[in-house]
């Protein structure tokens, strides 16, 4: 036991060999996680796809993982690469930006139109009622995939949620974090 101790401390002290700082989006820089990339891209390109949670600690290359993930993934399917805290902190502004990220999104890549949303979406704040959000989003997010399943039948969206814990988070009654 005393070796596996000292094995585990020796590999524990290992310095990362890779540079950190800003996530890598080059393909020729990203290194390592090949086994992991194929493996969920496998997963959320076959027919009755797989959801991932990717966890690790800070610097650990979670983001540059799922960049690459979004720049493999081609028409038709859409790489929707979210940071919820780039939203806002409350529930309409994360929904809302995913549907105008995957309006933008779609728009963008396949040059066609996806339906707008409602105003109810569009104006939405921290007074409204959130059933009335929810019933509006769902009622828009299922009208923006009939859009996308009339350019392509194929279509399918992978949602890539970077800094996932916002979501785990309690709000509070003014919307921040606890």
């Amino acid at each position: 036991i005393g070796d596996d101790v000292r094995t585990i401390y020796a590999i524990s002290q290992m310095e990362n060999p890779y540079i950190y700082g800003e996530p890598l989006r080059d393909d020729r820089m990203f290194f390592g996680r090949v086994a992991e990339r194929s493996e969920i891209f496998r997963g959320v390109t076959k027919a009755n796809k797989q959801n991932y949670l990717i966890t690790g600690p800070r610097r650990s290359g979670k983001t540059s993982l799922l960049n690459q993930l979004e720049t493999r993934l081609e028409f038709p399917f859409v790489a929707l690469m979210v940071t919820p805290e780039s939203f806002g902190h409350l529930h309409h502004e994360l929904f809302r930006g995913i549907l105008l990220r995957l309006r933008d999104h779609v728009s963008d890549t396949t040059g066609r139109e996806l339906p707008r949303i409602d105003w109810y979406i569009a104006n939405a704040d921290a007074r409204t009622p959130i059933d009335m959000f929810n019933y509006h989003f769902e009622k828009d997010m299922k009208k923006m995939l009939a859009g996308l399943s009339e350019i392509s039948w194929q279509a399918r969206v992978v949602l890539l949620i970077d800094e996932a814990t916002f979501l785990l988070s309690k709000p509070t009654a003014e919307g921040a974090e606890s």
